[in-house]
């Protein structure tokens, strides 16, 4: 169902096996949400060190990044994504 909706797997957390009742297992598996503070605060750093004529700021477990002109966002966005964070990033509302 998960791969329908196109839920990426690098965002599951997967927990050891255990044996339960009846010789079946069990195992736990969560969804991770948003961005933790440690790699926002790196993506920050690594973006910043770039720069470009944007500003950041971590809201919460989301980054929001904006800026004046829409080439700088689209340089930001692709230095993001070739930076290989392990974590699926989801770009949203982005404006004119």
């Amino acid at each position: 169902y998960l791969v329908r909706r196109q839920v990426d797997q690098r965002s599951f957390e997967f927990t050891p096996t255990q044996n339960a009742s009846g010789g079946s297992i069990k195992r736990t598996i969560s969804i991770n949400q948003g961005i933790e503070s440690d790699l926002a605060r790196k993506i920050v750093k690594e973006v910043r060190a770039t720069k470009t004529k944007v500003q950041l700021a971590i809201q919460g477990t989301e980054l929001h990044i904006t800026g004046k002109n829409r080439d700088d966002l689209q340089k930001t966005i692709a230095f993001i994504k070739e930076m290989d964070i392990e974590v699926p990033l989801q770009y949203v509302n982005f404006r004119n």
